[in-house]
């Protein structure tokens, strides 16, 4: 099935022509039919006669680029489009979602605090501002989840969009930019990186590899890593998206300082701009920017790999280290600028359903029978599955999505991690892991409870992760086509899940806004609209 582009190429060309005509009918048979049909061909083309087991990463051919393409086309579109379905998330209805937007007109008239109209002068009155159940109870209203300190309203997300995007699109068009539109511009570079970053990968260390596994791969983490932006993508997924859009190009910057550039100069050029967007991330969500450590193995190889003086090499590292110290430096001036604390970004002031301020001291609130126990729970909690469609919820990182699960059964085997040490990739594999861990443990000190938006601090990392392993694997068995179809239909059913997560009603999601949707898309699907 599926020998050659020609055939590949017809299919998708009548499904893409029956899709809008079963749109514009709103033939709702044909588009249930369609749907399922989709995945039915998703999984023939795990099939060994596809012609896209045939092709290997090393031996990628015009028509193939081609191809990539178009599966890039289409999952930035599958992954961005929707962003913009409902009005909790889209800027018709903003509540305490236009921070973003806010905060740039405030930078641009002088000041870091966020001004309202609405201001109610006993909130700063109040013995501790920070008790929610104070506030309602005196019947004080105010702006949720704002920082508010010495009588200001503040942002405690990250400035950094404010500076790469709102700002600069509010010079040039005059018009403020809609948060969830930067949300969306962070997705799209992400998505982008990620193809780019695995297609290296393969090249580098597994390049027998065939098309389809990379393709369903980069497909199923992408599903993975970006699927809760698709669903509530403004304001808390902005700054996230931020975080995860430039660490993965500080890391795919270093990889190709390291692997790929030639020339001393073009290898500094290049980790410098690592460091850079790693530097950046900071100022998007700390704990996402935690995966810098991943720069340590890589700046380990590029050091064992240079050729010139150390005198030079220690040059070299400082070039690159310059980035981190003048954000860092930044950063801590716009802290102290609103909190008088240069290490703290807001949180702790931070205006929500619990006292914030208990993280104003690290060692009060650690805990370690809870970071044991959510830790626990954040890796292998069992989702709910119900008997109302669409059937699943999120659970910890390696049970919600199949991809996940193949993780530590291939890490447990010998010839995998020994083939990982004998490429010399045995810190950078470590690095990703010890990283899931350290945003985990942020997560759980800092945060009064583990939502599935704190998780994509680590899903990109985890995505890269299960990468390499499935790779190495494949490597060891002198690429076994068996484990590889196996891989791509965990692949397959990764997306399929994706959809589903999608369609349940959540944190103001499209179905959770519009409820009686999600009964007719499920009616649609098992043909009972007929």
């Amino acid at each position: 099935m599926f020998k050659t582009y020609k055939s590949l190429s017809i299919t998708f060309l009548c499904y893409i022509i029956l899709t809008v005509i079963a749109l514009v009918l709103n033939n709702y048979t044909l588009i249930a039919l369609l749907f399922w049909g989709l995945f039915i061909i998703l999984f023939m083309l795990c099939s060994k006669n596809s012609i896209l087991q045939t092709t290997s990463i090393e031996k990628l051919k015009t028509k193939d680029f081609i191809t990539i393409f178009i599966v890039f086309v289409l999952l930035s579109i599958l992954l961005i489009a929707p962003m913009g379905l409902t009005p909790t998330w889209n800027g018709r209805q903003p509540a305490h979602r236009d921070q973003y937007e806010r905060l740039a007109d405030s930078i641009m008239n002088g000041h870091l605090y966020i001004e309202y109209d609405d201001y109610d002068v006993r909130l700063e009155q109040m013995e501790n501002p920070y008790d929610y159940r104070a506030r309602i109870d005196e019947q004080i209203p105010f702006h949720w989840d704002h920082a508010f300190y010495n009588g200001h309203y503040y942002m405690y997300f990250g400035v950094v969009p404010v500076f790469l995007l709102f700002i600069p699109f509010k010079l040039i068009f005059g018009k403020t930019l809609v948060t969830f539109h930067a949300t969306q511009f962070f997705v799209f570079l992400s998505i982008i990186a990620f193809f780019i970053l695995f297609y290296k990968l393969a090249r580098r260390f597994f390049p027998k590899i065939s098309l389809g596994t990379y393709l369903f791969s980069v497909s199923a983490v992408l599903a993975a890593t970006i699927g809760y932006c698709t669903q509530a993508p403004a304001l808390y997924c902005t700054a996230i998206s931020g975080g995860f859009c430039l660490m993965l190009w500080s890391i795919l910057f270093y990889f190709h300082a390291v692997y790929d550039a030639k020339k001393e100069v073009s290898q500094v050029i290049f980790a410098t701009l690592g460091a850079l967007c790693g530097a950046l991330a900071f100022g998007c969500r700390p704990p996402v920017a935690l995966a810098n450590i991943v720069a340590i193995p890589l700046a380990i190889v590029y050091a064992k790999n240079y050729k010139g003086k150390v005198i030079n090499l220690i040059r070299n590292f400082a070039i690159i280290a310059l980035p981190y110290v003048i954000v860092a430096v930044l950063l801590m001036l716009y802290n102290y600028a609103r909190f008088e604390n240069p290490f703290e970004f807001g949180q702790s002031y931070q205006l929500t359903s619990s006292d914030q301020t208990i993280y104003l001291s690290f060692f009060d609130q650690f805990n370690l029978p809870a970071q044991i126990n959510l830790g626990f729970k954040n890796f292998f909690e069992l989702g709910e599955i119900t008997a109302e469609f669409p059937y699943v919820n999120y659970g910890g990182f390696l049970v919600t999505y199949p991809l996940m699960w193949l993780m530590i059964p291939f890490v447990a085997q010998d010839n995998v991690r020994k083939s990982i040490k004998n490429d010399g990739t045995d810190l950078f594999v470590a690095s990703l892991f010890i990283t899931t861990l350290l945003t985990t443990f942020a997560a759980i000190q800092f945060s009064p409870g583990i939502a599935e938006r704190y998780r994509l601090d680590s899903y990109y990392i985890l995505g890269i992760a299960t990468f390499i392993v499935m790779g190495y694997r494949l490597k060891t068995k002198d690429y076994s086509p068996k484990v590889a179809r196996f891989i791509q239909i965990m692949c397959v059913l990764t997306i399929f899940l994706t959809f589903l997560q999608f369609l349940r009603p959540l944190d103001g999601n499209y179905t959770a806004y519009y409820p009686e949707k999600l009964e007719f898309i499920k009616d649609v699907l098992f043909f009972k609209s007929l």
